[in-house]
């Protein structure tokens, strides 16, 4: 029997490149070249502070590809309540396994779904903690990391107790009367999300870039009907559902392993 597993972008791509009919191989022609040119009418709200490098004028290529369908485009802040964005807090972690726990950014991974596995403590206190306490549905970003993870989007769900989410995560005040948050996080985690934070992030070194909220705001999404946002959600949540059985056997069948060579290790 052989069992195969893609990463979960490809999943999320597998669904979104179709059905928006996005042109990969151009852009991954302009985000192959070592030199790009753009002119100021490339300018605009997305490259406020007119920034001049090449990483980042590659963006208004890429996104040209990106938007040249049918689709209407809109700013992420048309999607914010308030247009509100909050950072998190950390505070200094306790030596000792107990006080309240704080999660990192590993917390945040493809699949959308927020992790508590591997949180660190905290016994610090401050007026206003309880404004840093994950709540059920909310949905974050990592403000910084690595070039091609930095503002990968998670949900919380199963929220049972109280949680600080770090400054080096971002939490997002979503409508979901015009988005569906579980759209939405595809879209972050999609090759759509990834080309623009990787070329709107800042920072010297690739191993730790940042995004503000104002580059946040400007990212600009695909408008549709909610219910085709939920019918492309349910359809990717179906796709990495059934890679999780095949992981499960995987997994099954490595233990099958490791029980047979220990046992013949100790018959032997």
């Amino acid at each position: 029997m052989k069992l195969k597993c893609v990463h979960p972008s490809e999943l999320i791509d597998r669904v979104l490149i179709p059905f928006f009919n996005w042109n990969i191989a151009e852009i991954e022609r302009i985000d192959g070249l070592k030199f790009f040119y753009s002119t100021a009418s490339k300018i605009s709200s997305q490259n406020s502070s007119i920034r001049s490098s090449t990483r980042f004028n590659k963006l208004s290529g890429i996104l040209d590809v990106f938007q040249s369908n049918r689709f209407e485009w809109h700013l992420l802040e048309d999607f914010l309540i308030g247009r509100q964005t909050q950072n998190g807090w950390s505070p200094e972690n306790s030596s000792l396994d107990d006080g309240t726990k704080i999660i990192g950014i590993d917390s945040i991974n493809y699949d959308t779904h927020l992790e508590f596995s591997n949180p660190k403590f905290t016994s610090a206190e401050r007026e206003d903690i309880e404004n840093f306490y994950i709540k059920e549905n909310d949905f974050f970003i990592s403000r910084g990391n690595t070039v091609d993870l930095v503002a990968l989007a998670s949900i919380a769900t199963d929220v049972d107790e109280d949680i600080i989410f770090p400054d080096i995560m971002i939490r997002l005040s979503i409508d979901e009367s015009k988005i569906s948050k579980r759209f939405l996080a595809y879209l972050f985690n999609s090759i759509l999300g990834r080309k623009y934070f990787k070329y709107s992030s800042r920072g010297k070194q690739q191993t730790m870039v940042k995004v503000s909220a104002e580059i946040v705001k400007a990212f600009q999404i695909p408008f549709l009907d909610i219910t085709i946002q939920n019918k492309l959600a349910a359809e990717i949540e179906q796709s990495l559902s059934s890679q999780n059985i095949i992981l499960n056997k995987i997994s099954h069948l490595r233990d099958e392993i490791d029980s047979i060579l220990t046992n013949y290790l100790l018959n032997v």
